[in-house]
């Protein structure tokens, strides 16, 4: 399996189960033809192209990451979400959002702190932060997005080692003024 197949199939664990128990799949052809998935559970999706998951309207866009990813704009019964996850950077800004669910893996003291005391190799710091989004990564999204109907927000993919929950909530919080959910 090559390094690419591998690094895509730890971001896609689990799908041939939820197949298997009836589930549909929505992903990118490039994630399905490296796995080397199919039928018709598995449903191939373009950036920018709506489609419908269940009661939503859903459309994907580019997440900047190792690996093809997307991140998802949700909109049904009235309301608007974006879940954003394994990413760097985020190119797209939201208007009229009524919840974001946003990844930040890491916060920079934290991890510069691991890396100085060898707890964190210099070259896994390196990859985190290419590839992940990080508190000052989430501050700056979320100040360049409007909030003023978001009723919720969850930081998630919060990492065991290189992330204080603590003060990245009350960085998060005290930057944009809205409570945040850390699940």
């Amino acid at each position: 399996m090559s390094l690419l197949v591998t690094i895509i199939f730890d971001h896609a664990k689990g799908v041939d189960k939820a197949s298997l128990a009836g589930k549909d799949i929505y992903m990118l052809k490039e994630t399905r033809t490296a796995l080397n998935l199919s039928g018709h559970r598995y449903h191939d999706i373009e950036f920018g192209k709506q489609f419908r998951a269940g009661s939503f309207n859903v459309v994907s866009f580019p997440l900047e990451h190792d690996v093809p990813n997307a991140g998802f704009l949700f909109e049904g019964g009235g309301e608007k979400a974006v879940y954003i996850t394994d990413t760097s950077f985020v190119r797209n800004r939201f208007v009229g959002l009524d919840h974001i669910i946003i990844e930040c893996n890491y916060d920079e003291h934290t991890l510069t702190t691991n890396m100085h005391n060898g707890s964190l190799e210099k070259f896994r710091a390196d990859r985190v932060i290419e590839t992940h989004f990080g508190l000052s990564n989430v501050v700056e999204f979320l100040e360049a997005t409007d909030l003023s109907k978001v009723k919720s927000i969850h930081l998630i993919h919060l990492s065991d080692g290189n992330a204080n929950e603590q003060l990245i909530r009350e960085t998060v919080e005290n930057a944009i003024g809205k409570l945040v959910i850390i699940p």
